[in-house]
């Protein structure tokens, strides 16, 4: 029986596909440059902490290619569960490339970018070390998986009088 040849990596078209390991697409030198750029587009949102309580926080988000802020960030935080609101402005365009990789079939947009810096600049400082990231992310328009940078649910709207 045949080994399964492994495609050519997309981006340089020269090397077998490697990385990542579940699913190879690109080839060792590629997969480095892809997180790299992919790093840099998260480094492009800044997040400025407005508000913080014992059991929430609120952020302002700014992006390098914007002079205004792009959204907000809410941290609802219990013990054990954290919930966290993301509230993106229209006026931002969030399906744009986070980054330029030529020949890449995966370029992530900058809401999934965003969901990076999310959690490397926010949600580090609420997790302790035993903890895992269990966490939701809600945009204005539902659930975003943090997988895949799609909304799935229409979101809940609870009211308390």
């Amino acid at each position: 029986m045949a080994k399964k040849e492994k495609p050519l990596c997309p981006v340089c078209n020269k090397r077998r596909a490697a990385f990542p390991k579940s699913d190879p697409v690109y080839c060792a030198d590629d997969w480095q440059l892809k997180l790299e750029r992919l790093f840099e587009a998260t480094l492009d949102f800044n997040l400025v902490r407005l508000f913080r309580s014992d059991l929430a926080e609120v952020y302002i988000v700014l992006h390098r290619a914007n002079a205004d802020p792009v959204g907000r960030v809410v941290v609802l935080a219990r013990p054990g569960e954290r919930l966290v609101i993301r509230l993106l402005e229209e006026n931002f365009d969030w399906s744009a490339p986070a980054y330029e990789l030529e020949g890449d079939p995966r370029v992530e947009t900058r809401s999934e970018a965003m969901v990076s810096a999310i959690f490397s600049q926010v949600l580090d400082s609420w997790a302790s070390p035993d903890e895992g990231a269990d966490v939701e992310i809600w945009t204005f328009t539902g659930r975003l998986e943090t997988e895949t940078g799609r909304v799935t649910e229409r979101p809940v709207v609870w009211l308390w009088r």
